[in-house]
């Protein structure tokens, strides 16, 4: 998000003011195709109203608050999160490193995502023409979600990458195509489960849990 210069400066709620306030408002209406929501830095109803529904899509507790919990969930969809988290990185000595970084959180303590799966969200975030942020690796549910069946994050196999709507679509092709599909395949794919070259791709559907927030890459 335009304007985002970098961690968590402190909670807000509806009648909240200043920049903050406006840059969390900018990525809301964004992700949500909200256009009741202005660009002014007062935090009013529609916006909270909006950050209690992002809340409530992301399994946190709604009640209008942006505190720490809500800013690492919605932070890392913020244009320009990505700038300030890249000066951070710690960059591998690879051409690839440059398009992906794991987000805050984003695995659980000691049990890292696989190096391959970042190298494969790497080429598809070159495919994209973007770089993206993973922001769920191993810290996730050890099954997925309503079977018995354990979770590819669970053992380092599968990254999510955090987006929505047609930027979500555009990326889950260009995956798509990193993994061998031809383009003009899979620029008729809107959505679903997909496995192509060994790679499991998930955007646009709910079958395994809500896959409108983000494309799950596994290998």
């Amino acid at each position: 998000m335009a304007g985002y210069k970098g961690p968590y400066k402190g909670s807000f709620k509806k009648g909240g003011k200043g920049k903050d306030c406006a840059a969390v408002k900018r990525c809301l209406k964004r992700i949500q195709h909200n256009d009741k929501i202005n660009l002014s830095q007062h935090f009013g109803g529609e916006a909270a109203q909006a950050l209690k529904r992002f809340q409530k899509n992301h399994d946190l507790h709604p009640d209008g608050i942006y505190g720490p919990v809500t800013h690492r969930k919605l932070a890392p969809l913020m244009r320009g999160y990505e700038v300030w988290l890249y000066k951070r990185a710690p960059r591998r000595q690879s051409a690839l490193s440059t398009w992906v970084v794991m987000g805050p959180d984003a695995d659980r303590p000691g049990m890292h995502t696989k190096q391959a799966v970042k190298d494969f969200v790497s080429k598809a975030a070159h495919q994209f023409g973007a770089p993206v942020i993973i922001t769920r690796g191993t810290n996730h549910n050890q099954y997925v979600l309503g079977t018995h069946r354990q979770s590819q994050h669970w053992t380092g196999d599968a990254a999510d990458v955090g987006m929505y709507g047609r930027q979500l679509t555009k990326f889950g092709r260009s995956a798509l195509v990193a993994a061998g599909m031809p383009a003009w395949q899979a620029a008729f794919c809107r959505g679903g489960v997909y496995n192509v070259g060994g790679k499991n791709i998930l955007f646009n559907t709910t079958i395994g849990g809500n896959h409108y927030n983000h494309c799950h890459i596994g290998i």
